[in-house]
Protein backbone atom coordinates (compact mmCIF):
# COMPACT_ATOMS: atom_id res chain seq x y z
CA UNK A 1 0.00 0.00 0.00
CA UNK A 2 0.97 3.20 -0.84
CA UNK A 3 -0.09 6.54 0.35
CA UNK A 4 -0.28 10.37 -0.09
CA UNK A 5 -0.13 12.41 3.41
CA UNK A 6 -0.98 15.64 3.60
CA UNK A 7 0.67 17.74 6.09
CA UNK A 8 2.32 21.39 6.82
CA UNK A 9 5.13 22.49 9.13
CA UNK A 10 5.11 22.85 12.64
CA UNK A 11 2.31 19.61 13.22
CA UNK A 12 2.63 17.30 15.90
CA UNK A 13 0.13 15.55 14.80
CA UNK A 14 1.44 15.33 10.97
CA UNK A 15 4.80 13.95 12.97
CA UNK A 16 2.79 11.39 14.66
CA UNK A 17 1.28 10.18 11.55
CA UNK A 18 4.63 9.89 9.73
CA UNK A 19 5.64 7.77 12.32
CA UNK A 20 2.60 5.71 12.22
CA UNK A 21 2.94 5.10 8.71
CA UNK A 22 6.43 4.24 9.17
CA UNK A 23 6.05 1.95 11.92
CA UNK A 24 3.59 -0.25 10.09
CA UNK A 25 5.43 -0.13 7.27
CA UNK A 26 3.18 1.67 4.89
CA UNK A 27 4.89 3.42 1.93
CA UNK A 28 3.80 7.29 1.40
CA UNK A 29 4.59 10.22 -0.24
CA UNK A 30 4.39 13.93 1.70
CA UNK A 31 2.82 17.03 0.40
CA UNK A 32 3.50 19.58 2.77
CA UNK A 33 0.54 22.05 1.70
CA UNK A 34 2.81 25.15 3.22
CA UNK A 35 5.17 24.87 0.38
CA UNK A 36 3.47 23.12 -2.40
CA UNK A 37 0.09 25.16 -3.64
CA UNK A 38 -1.46 22.29 -5.61
CA UNK A 39 -1.39 20.45 -2.65
CA UNK A 40 -2.37 23.30 -0.23
CA UNK A 41 -5.41 23.89 -3.54
CA UNK A 42 -6.16 19.66 -3.80
CA UNK A 43 -7.03 19.64 0.29
CA UNK A 44 -9.04 23.07 0.59
CA UNK A 45 -11.27 21.60 -2.70
CA UNK A 46 -11.66 18.29 -1.07
CA UNK A 47 -13.01 20.32 2.62
CA UNK A 48 -10.31 19.47 4.51
CA UNK A 49 -9.17 22.04 7.06
CA UNK A 50 -7.03 20.58 9.27
CA UNK A 51 -4.07 18.13 8.39
CA UNK A 52 -2.56 15.71 8.46
CA UNK A 53 -4.88 14.02 5.64
CA UNK A 54 -4.34 11.18 3.97
CA UNK A 55 -5.09 9.79 0.38
CA UNK A 56 -4.91 6.27 -1.42
CA UNK A 57 -4.82 7.43 -5.04
CA UNK A 58 -7.97 9.53 -5.09
CA UNK A 59 -9.89 8.21 -2.16
CA UNK A 60 -10.02 9.63 1.13
CA UNK A 61 -8.61 7.02 3.87
CA UNK A 62 -9.55 8.36 7.09
CA UNK A 63 -9.05 11.76 8.77
CA UNK A 64 -4.96 11.15 9.71
CA UNK A 65 -5.76 12.91 13.49
CA UNK A 66 -8.06 9.97 14.28
CA UNK A 67 -5.92 7.49 13.04
CA UNK A 68 -3.25 8.92 15.30
CA UNK A 69 -5.62 8.90 18.14
CA UNK A 70 -6.74 5.63 17.81
CA UNK A 71 -3.06 4.51 17.20
CA UNK A 72 -2.40 6.20 20.48
CA UNK A 73 -4.72 5.04 22.65
CA UNK A 74 -4.17 1.12 21.49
Amino acid sequence: MSVTLYSKNNCPACERAKALLKANNIVYDVKNIDTDLDAMDFVVAKGHRAMPVIYDGERHVKAAATLVGEAMSE
